[in-house]
């Protein structure tokens, strides 16, 4: 019991660490899914697929996370400060010009490989 307590503070020590990076001029809502209207159909239902999956394994998320240094993430996952992209139309070159000022990984995955895929798989993408 005692254990999980102190794991369950070193984890919300490393969250409050990683906010830092997101732009608070915009409100940050944690472990809530939106997205854009302007985004396709399979980028919105892959979003709402990884989102799920990150939920129930227990990561605190930020849904088209704004970061302070520029940039949009579709997710950014607090825990281990990972973004992930969902590439429909974007192109790679895009993504490495993100690693510039988005903070620790950036994980691209298609968005069609993600909808079709179960969650062993879906760990492997974005793992």
């Amino acid at each position: 019991m005692v254990l999980f307590i102190i794991e369950r503070r070193m984890n919300q020590a490393t969250i409050n660490k990683n906010r830092r990076y997101l732009d608070t001029s915009y409100k940050i809502h944690l472990n809530s899914c939106s997205y854009h209207v302007g985004t396709t159909d399979s980028h919105s239902d892959a979003l709402w697929k990884i989102f799920k999956y990150l939920r129930k394994e227990g990561y605190t998320v930020v849904t088209e996370a704004i970061f302070k240094t520029g940039g949009r993430a579709d997710i950014f996952i607090l825990d281990n400060k990972r973004s992930i992209e969902i590439m429909k139309t974007e192109k790679e070159s895009s993504i490495e010009m993100k690693k510039n000022y988005y903070p620790g990984e950036i994980i691209s995955v298609n968005a069609r490989d993600v909808l079709e895929c179960d969650n062993t798989k879906l760990y492997k993408l974005i793992n």
